[in-house]
């Protein structure tokens, strides 16, 4: 479950981070699309220091609402802290030695590198074509 909210967490932080601050601080894109023609502005909806600031009371907001509403539950540990520690790294490296795993690790650290350029430059040639950004992130 932690892994999976991990997962979700960082793809769901990513959007609002980038793709909808972009569109929202864009004026032509907050004209086009949700203001009236009349009340067109030359400023988006958001300012980055409006945007950062609303997110971090957000944050706070939530860190004091799980200090207050979540307990947390605490075992005495049997054996010592190092010991626990040192198990734990002993079994991931027993792990780690297994073929597949290695065939498994290789081929995810390897598999992006055909595509990086790719992937990296299109943005910036489609920006210097005359792309607007706030399209891309869209």
């Amino acid at each position: 479950l932690g892994a999976t909210c991990n997962a979700v967490g960082q793809s769901v932080g990513y959007f609002l981070a980038y793709t909808i601050f972009l569109a929202f601080n864009t004026p032509e894109f907050c004209n086009a699309y949700f203001r009236a023609p009349e009340a067109a502005s030359d400023v988006g909806i958001f300012t980055l220091g409006g945007f950062m600031s609303f997110w971090g009371w957000v944050f706070l907001g939530s860190t004091v609402c799980v200090l207050f509403v979540k307990k947390d539950e605490h075992a005495k540990l049997k054996t010592s802290a190092v010991n626990t520690l040192a198990a734990a790294y002993r079994e991931m490296w027993l792990v780690l030695q297994l073929p597949s795993v290695r065939s498994l690790s290789l081929l995810l650290l390897t598999n992006r590198l055909g595509f990086s350029v790719i992937d990296s430059v299109t943005p910036l040639r489609l920006v210097e074509s005359g792309v607007p950004k706030d399209h891309l992130a869209l």
